[in-house]
């Protein structure tokens, strides 16, 4: 008998197929949890368009947003965050090109962005 956490299903399975059907099962459990973090996390993640929104969901999520820049230009901006919402900006992704969230201005000095971040808190 294999019980699947992910689902809580039981399956009854001969002993002359169970190496096969474990390593099978396996795999699928995996799949499965690791689509279910993956859904979980995406649904902290909010768009924000200004400094209220970002305080009102750094500490319960995650906040994207527009930023000027991700290099030295971008300090100041980065530090007015951190001091007003207690969030620091984590990064950027690498593996994708993002489009800027409703407009191209960024949340903090209101320059052109040309970055999507995201912030969040220090645990």
């Amino acid at each position: 008998m294999i019980y699947r956490r992910d689902t809580e299903t039981k399956v009854a399975i001969a002993e002359k197929d169970l190496l096969i059907e474990v390593a099978k099962q396996g795999k699928e459990l995996s799949e499965n949890l690791k689509k279910k973090a993956s859904a979980s996390f995406e649904g902290l993640i909010k768009d924000v368009k200004n400094m209220e929104e970002i305080k009102a969901i750094v500490g319960t999520g995650i906040a994207r947003a527009n930023f000027c820049s991700v290099e030295k230009e971008g300090e100041a901006c980065a530090e007015v965050v951190e001091k007003e919402s207690g969030g620091k900006i984590r990064g950027t992704r690498i593996d994708v090109k993002e489009k800027l969230i409703a407009g191209d201005k960024c949340v903090v000095c209101g320059k052109k962005a040309i970055n999507v971040v995201y912030i969040a808190k220090d645990y």
